[in-house]
C-alpha cells in the first residue's frame, strides 16, 4: 500500500499496552486466524532465534500455523545496498520446520515499485513509452524480484515448512488506465510463472489494498481483477483489509469493508482464486501502535462471518499482535491463545 507498512520500526509497536479481552473464539465451522505476516526491519537483525521460537509457540498455540514473510530483501528509495534477510528467514524457517508451521517466503522487494507503478499509471504524452520500459519484464526491478525465487527455491526447497512464495509489490484499487492493464497482468505473470517453473505444488500469493485516491468502480475492479488472476494464474489474493491504514471507525466498518471487498470476493470466484483476509491490527498509519481489542474483534467478525473469506491472516505478528521482545503487560495475542486453528 502507499502507506509504507515496510518501514515501521519494531519500537513504535510497543508504546500501547493493550486493555481487554477479545471474544471471538470462532466456531468450528468458521474461520479463525489462520496466519500471520512477519515484517523484517532494521530491528529485526538483533532478534535471536530463541526470540522467534517463542513467539511462534505462542502463535501455534493460538492456531495460528501460516507465516508470509514478506520479504527476502529490501531495496530503500535512497538507493543504499539491498538489506538482506537471511539470518531471520534461517531461524524462523528452521522453528516452524519443529513446529510443523507453513511459510510463504516473500521475493525481493524495493522501494521504487510504488514510484514506477505511479509513473505508469499517470503517464501521458510522450512520457507513456518511458513509463512502460520502467515496468517490463526486463526492468531491473522484475528481474530483481524473479532471480530473488531462485535463491530461495535452491536454499529452502528441502523443508517441508516451505509452502509458497508471496510477491511484496502490492496492488490496489485505482482507476488504472486500461491500455496499461496488459503491463500489470505482463510482469506479475513473469514473477509468478517463475515461482511455478521452480515448484509447481507451491502457491504463490499477491496482495492488494485499499486506494485513498481514485479508486475505480466495483464493477471496473472486479474484471480488472478477475482477468489478473485468469492470466497471471496466481492461486491466492490477499485483501488488505486497509483499515489501519484509512482509519475507519468501528461503527463503519461493515459499510467500508463490504463495498472494498466485495469486488475481490467476486473475481476470486470466477477466477478459481482464493481470497484471504489481511487484517491489519494496528492504527494510527503515521506512527502506528496496536489496535485496541475491540475493532480487531470486529474486523474479524465481519471478514470471516459476513464477507467469508477463504481464510484470516493478520498484519501483523511481530509488530503489533505480538510485539516480539516487547515489555507491554499486555500483548493482544494473549487474549487469543484459547483459539483453535481453522479447519
Amino acid at each position: 500500500m502507499k502507506f509504507k507498512r515496510f518501514a515501521l520500526t519494531l519500537a513504535s509497536s510497543m508504546l500501547l499496552a493493550f486493555q481487554g479481552q477479545l471474544s471471538f473464539a470462532a466456531p468450528q465451522n468458521e474461520p479463525s486466524i489462520s496466519g500471520g505476516f512477519i515484517q523484517f526491519d532494521g530491528t529485526t537483525k538483533n532478534v535471536s532465534k530463541e526470540s522467534w521460537q517463542k513467539l511462534l509457540q505462542q502463535c501455534k498455540s493460538a492456531g495460528i500455523n501460516k507465516l508470509i514473510l514478506q520479504y527476502c530483501s529490501h531495496t530503500n528509495e535512497n538507493a543504499d545496498p539491498p538489506m538482506y534477510f537471511d539470518k531471520e528467514i534461517d531461524n524462523i524457517t528452521a522453528v516452524a520446520e519443529e513446529l510443523h508451521m507453513d511459510v510463504y517466503i516473500g521475493l525481493a522487494y524495493a522501494n521504487e515499485w510504488f514510484a514506477i507503478e505511479n509513473e505508469l499509471d499517470s503517464a501521458s504524452g510522450p512520457k507513456v513509452p518511458i513509463a512502460r520500459a520502467n515496468f517490463a519484464i526486463n526492468s531491473p526491478w522484475v528481474v530483481t524480484t524473479t532471480a530473488s525465487a531462485q535463491r530461495i527455491h535452491d536454499k529452502y526447497k528441502g523443508l517441508s515448512c516451505f509452502k509458497g512464495y508471496y510477491i511484496p509489490q502490492e496492488l490496489d484499487d485505482r482507476v488504472h488506465q486500461d491500455d496499461n492493464q496488459e503491463e500489470f497482468i505482463s510482469v506479475f505473470k513473469t514473477i509468478s510463472q517463475k515461482c511455478k517453473e521452480l515448484d509447481p505444488d507451491k502457491d504463490v500469493l499477491v496482495s492488494v489494498f485499499c486506494s485513498e485516491i481514485s479508486r475505480a468502480s466495483e464493477a471496473k475492479t472486479e474484471n480488472f481483477y478477475s482477468r489478473f488472476l485468469k492470466e497471471t494464474k496466481i492461486p491466492i489474493l490477499l485483501v488488505q483489509d486497509s483499515v489501519g491504514k484509512m482509519g475507519w471507525k468501528t461503527a463503519d466498518l461493515s459499510d467500508n469493508l463490504s463495498t472494498f471487498f466485495n469486488p475481490f470476493i467476486k473475481a476470486g470466484a470466477s477466477s478459481g482464486a482464493k481470497i484471504w483476509a489481511d487484517v491489519e491490527c494496528f492504527q494510527n498509519p503515521k506512527a502506528p501502535v496496536p489496535c485496541d481489542s475491540k475493532r480487531l474483534n470486529e474486523q474479524l467478525k465481519i471478514e470471516s462471518k459476513d464477507l467469508q473469506v477463504d481464510k484470516l491472516v493478520v498484519f501483523d505478528l511481530n509488530h503489533y499482535l505480538d510485539p516480539i521482545d516487547s515489555t507491554s503487560q499486555t500483548k493482544l495475542l494473549d487474549s487469543i491463545v484459547s483459539l483453535k486453528p481453522a479447519q
